[in-house]
């Protein structure tokens, strides 16, 4: 367990929980939400399609969309997504 003076650097109520036999603690309620960007409550409804759609994306599809990722950190789904909308750029490059 934490010592006091650890303790009482938190703010609010605490929530002590043991997780896998590790004692752990948390800050609870957490912050209100800002709330969503315009922009990313525009693109809910294609994000949600396309998330929907690579669930039927075919092994040879899925193959592609690897080999194309190698050496980059984006996985096939995240290039199936890019492709979605129309954003695709080398792997790892920044989107405009």
């Amino acid at each position: 367990m934490p010592g006091k003076d650890i303790i009482d650097g938190f703010r609010g109520t605490l929530d002590f929980y043991v997780s896998r036999g590790v004692i752990c603690v948390r800050a609870w309620p957490r912050g209100k939400n800002a709330g969503i960007a315009p922009g990313a409550l525009l693109y809910q409804p294609a994000f949600a399609r396309v998330n929907r759609l690579k669930k039927h994306v075919s092994a040879t599809l899925q193959t592609a969309y690897n080999r194309y990722t190698v050496g980059g950190s984006n996985t096939w789904a995240d290039q199936c997504i890019v492709t979605y909308f129309g954003n695709n750029a080398p792997n790892d490059l920044p989107l405009p």
